[in-house]
């Protein structure tokens, strides 16, 4: 009788610790699964190459280049017939002296006219390549939230084309991503509908 009582009492004390841990395991809010992160690749050096904007940027600086390339060798042969002028007075004479002060008057404007110029092209070019790297950013995440990814890395699908050994080994180095299925590979997506974008753009 005695070891009846013992056996209940030990019951009851398993029903209560069970009864205890159900209510604790009730009263936590139940943990929701995260969902599993999806992840893209892109090659972004690709798409600025063949993103025809870029493409017609680069033409334009070329044209700028031309042109200023143009306008220096004009001051440049104003100031050799001046040059030449000069050697043929004399050294020290009013005239001289006049057409010296004007050679020298010219090259130092030249000068300065030339890498003022410079430096517009290339403050110029700086703003439009970073405005256009926004740009292609926000068309990669467009494209990856209608695709259903969360995350695109760079990925360089260049071919590994080096001279030696430790050229090599750097390029390897530098490389964002090992492998990625072609599937996740979102660069000519984005490529195309950049152009596309681009093309509506100009034909307003």
């Amino acid at each position: 009788m005695k070891r009846t009582g013992i056996c209940l009492t030990a019951a009851v004390v398993v029903l209560l610790a069970g009864a205890v841990a159900l209510k604790d395991s009730l009263a936590q809010p139940a943990r929701a699964t995260a969902p599993a992160t999806r992840v893209a690749v892109c090659d972004i050096v690709e798409v600025f190459d063949n993103y025809q904007r870029a493409k017609d940027l680069t033409a334009v600086m070329k044209e700028q280049a031309k042109r200023i390339e143009a306008e220096d060798e004009k001051r440049g042969k104003a100031i050799d017939a001046i040059n030449m002028e000069l050697e043929s007075l004399k050294a020290g004479s009013p005239e001289h002296e006049k057409r010296l002060d004007e050679a020298t008057r010219l090259t130092i404007e030249r000068r300065a006219w030339r890498e003022f110029q410079t430096a517009k092209n290339m403050r110029n070019h700086h703003r439009l390549t970073l405005e256009m790297y926004n740009e292609i950013r926000g068309m990669v995440a467009r494209v990856a939230k209608e695709k259903g990814y969360h995350l695109v890395v760079h990925r360089n699908r260049s071919k590994l084309e080096t001279q030696n050994t430790r050229e090599l080994l750097q390029a390897i180095a530098a490389r964002k991503v090992i492998f990625a299925a072609e599937e996740v590979d979102l660069t000519e997506a984005v490529l195309a509908r950049l152009n596309q974008a681009f093309r509506a753009l100009k034909s307003k």
